[in-house]
């Protein structure tokens, strides 16, 4: 099944200057901050309709901001050259987007054809890069797709390393095997008004061996598993891993 998601609309959201509380203030990182991976970390999550609108979400999200200046700032250099937060109030991007496609069809079939289009691809290396973007994606049937990339720098919170490799991480191939989980994020409160989400979409994982727990979205609960395979390696896999019942 073809699913072709276009992009809409490109905005930049910033607090208003009676809420934004940033101040122009450069905040350096902290240690952890400096050891956590410097790049971004993509989440997709999907709600039946009915969802809220589009502007509902984009001013809920304006007002978050504004009491978390980190997500609207940028990252700079202080007068010594190392990288650090500026909390500049420069806002958040959010892209809006649309599929001709029922949002059921699109869970049901091959949906990591199309999870890549669901999130901003942020970058580090364009200049004045927004810390926190999110994508609105709104199905044929009125199911909406959230997707956000935020640098794992401003916003490793939740998270939880249960186990790491002492090996540094590569691209693919990757030898090793690193277990994260991500049960401290609470997606189950992700609700806007019309109940919590019916789907967490796992992106493309770019280092083989990693594994993340999640928080299951099945009405009974229960955990999810998520694990980067390169392609050859799945079939060697299935053949080694054995059912946790």
């Amino acid at each position: 099944m073809a699913v072709t998601v276009e992009i809409t609309q490109s905005t930049v959201l910033e607090p208003s200057r009676e809420s934004a509380r940033g101040g122009g203030k450069k905040v350096p990182l902290t240690v952890f901050d400096r050891a956590s991976t410097d790049g971004y970390i993509p989440a997709v999550f999907a709600w039946n309709a009915p969802a809220p609108t589009n502007e509902a979400l984009k001013a809920g999200l304006v007002a978050a901001v504004a009491r978390f200046p980190h997500l609207a700032g940028r990252f700079a250099a202080d007068d010594h050259s190392r990288k650090c937060f500026h909390l500049n109030d420069a806002g958040v991007l959010v892209l809006e987007a649309t599929v001709e496609a029922d949002l059921a069809d699109a869970l049901a079939h091959d949906v990591s054809a199309h999870i890549n289009e669901l999130y901003p691809k942020a970058e580090n290396e364009r200049a004045n890069e927004p810390i926190f973007q999110a994508q609105l994606t709104r199905y044929a049937c009125g199911g909406l797709v959230i997707g956000t990339a935020c640098h794992h720098q401003v916003a490793d919170d939740g998270g939880e390393e249960l186990a790491s490799t002492a090996a540094t991480p590569g691209t693919m191939f990757y030898p090793d095997l690193e277990v994260d989980s991500w049960l401290g994020f609470r997606f189950h409160d992700l609700d806007f008004g019309c109940g919590p989400p019916c789907a967490f979409l796992p992106p493309d994982l770019p280092i083989e061996g990693i594994m993340i727990f999640v928080p299951s979205c099945d009405p009974k609960g229960g955990v999810d598993l998520f694990m980067a395979l390169d392609d050859e390696h799945v079939q060697t896999f299935k053949q080694i891993c054995y059912s946790m019942d």
